[in-house]
């Protein structure tokens, strides 16, 4: 069962992986679709398995100042929200834009 609430929450994900478009430790997001019940997200997959620590937290450090200066604070750092070899930042769903100050 598909609620407003939980479209409107797609759609402002949506607004903010369209906002952060263009850096390498960010997911690539293509496009979406929607129907009667659901908004179908199009993005790049792969799987990120965690064997090797090394890079990890340079990459992310890079994605939170990439987003900072973008004003957006992503609430949900964590490995599971990155995937692949190269890591790539997803789960934008709680993430917000603020303003300076």
């Amino acid at each position: 069962m598909t609620t407003t609430i939980a479209i409107e929450d797609v759609h402002w994900e949506v607004k903010i992986l369209r906002a952060l478009t263009g850096h390498n430790n960010l997911i690539s997001f293509y496009d979406t679709y929607e129907d009667h019940d659901y908004v179908y997200l199009v993005m790049e997959g792969g799987k990120y398995a965690e064997c090797d620590a090394k890079g990890v937290l340079i990459q992310m450090l890079s994605v939170i100042l990439f987003c900072h200066l973008q004003g957006v604070v992503h609430w949900v750092l964590k490995p599971e929200n990155f995937n692949n070899a190269e890591l790539k930042a997803i789960d934008f769903d709680l993430s917000y834009f603020v303003c300076p100050g």
